[in-house]
């Protein structure tokens, strides 16, 4: 059989316009989607009597990391990607914590962590201890150290992890909950706002999996005349990670500016748990479609983007606890600092792979 005759140049640039468009198009509806869901989320939260601190916690970061979830299962369990998953779930939880520090840059009144409660404490202490967890599943469980199967035990550890966590959450706020007698009137309203809110997350689900195949495209195409490729950690990590935190990054952006830093950076901490608990779900897809293992096939190249979302949470951690004031540039020394260890994990993540 002939080799096949090498394209031109205008159909190499037309490949590459193709697939920068199908990016670009998903990136728009994911945020778009994504603000909307966040507001029916926000409706759902206000009828069933919820406070702010626990709507981002929970509800709101539960909806707004539903691209992470619907990305990750596709990838892994119908691409077979295990590298753009695992990517796509580190990189968010890094990118994530960078919105802290934009959200520092909007806020004009101060220090913005210095706004949020010490009860934000619990939830990023519970982000390192799941990190560190899924970290030491990538690391342990590889082709030298740990059988594969050993990744559905550090999934199960990350499940019952969340789990509790959430719980201790919802127990620390429930105190906070006031209840009042539901009429007629009030049931409709959240049958209204369940429905609305069901609604969006199924148009989220849709666009995550047209995301997680544009996703897997770009980390296999070849761009411009020198064909030049990306690769799939390079990909999951930013593109997919950026992309799928749309929500979140909109979310509290319109928060800050309404004045809702608790819900902000509730939606930022709560989102990270969320992500690092979509691990065991993805090895969970992969071994039913019968594709590569998630953390058995992991690029260790993820564990930097682990480290600097764990330092970048103990960051955060230390600045909600001492509760300073001191500002250099408009922002706060720690949120200076969480830009800088983010930037720092793009060049060296970029660098490795």
């Amino acid at each position: 059989m002939p080799p096949s005759a090498p394209l031109t140049l205008q159909q190499i640039l037309w490949a590459d316009f193709k697939i920068s468009f199908g990016l670009i198009a998903a990136m728009l509806v994911v945020f778009y989607i994504g603000r909307k869901l966040a507001e029916k989320g926000d409706r759902v939260a206000r009828v069933s009597g919820l406070g702010g601190s626990w709507v981002g916690l929970v509800l709101l970061a539960c909806a707004t990391s539903m691209p992470e979830l619907v990305t990750g299962v596709a990838t892994a369990g119908v691409v077979g990607a295990p590298d753009l998953a695992v990517g796509n779930i580190m990189g968010s939880c890094l990118f994530n914590l960078a919105i802290i520090a934009l959200m520092d840059l909007l806020w004009r009144k101060g220090p913005v962590l210095l706004e949020v409660s010490r009860s934000q404490e619990r939830p990023a202490l519970f982000g390192i201890a799941l990190l560190c967890l899924g970290a030491a599943g990538i690391y342990f469980v590889a082709p030298d150290r740990l059988a594969r199967d050993w990744g559905l035990g550090f999934g199960a550890a990350l499940v019952i992890g969340y789990i509790v966590s959430v719980r201790m959450l919802f127990e620390r706020k429930s105190s906070q909950t006031v209840e009042s007698a539901e009429d007629k009137k009030r049931k409709a309203e959240r049958s209204q706002a369940f429905r609305a809110f069901g609604w969006w997350a199924l148009w989220m689900i849709v666009a995550g999996l047209f995301l997680s195949w544009i996703g897997d495209e770009i980390s296999r195409h070849k761009f411009g005349p020198t064909r030049f490729t990306f690769g799939a950690t390079w990909v999951g990590t930013f593109f997919l990670a950026f992309a799928t935190s749309l929500p979140e990054l909109s979310v509290s952006i319109s928060a800050v500016r309404l004045g809702a830093v608790e819900m902000a950076v509730g939606n930022v901490l709560g989102s990270n748990l969320f992500n690092v608990a979509i691990l065991p779900i993805c090895e969970t897809a992969a071994r039913i479609a019968q594709r590569p293992a998630v953390f058995y096939n992991a690029s260790p190249i993820h564990l930097l983007t682990a480290g600097a979302s764990i330092l970048m949470t103990a960051v955060v951690y230390v600045a909600i606890k001492r509760r300073s004031s001191r500002q250099i540039g408009g922002m706060a020394p720690e949120t200076i600092l969480v830009a800088i260890i983010y930037i720092a994990a793009s060049v060296g993540i970029f660098i490795l792979s």
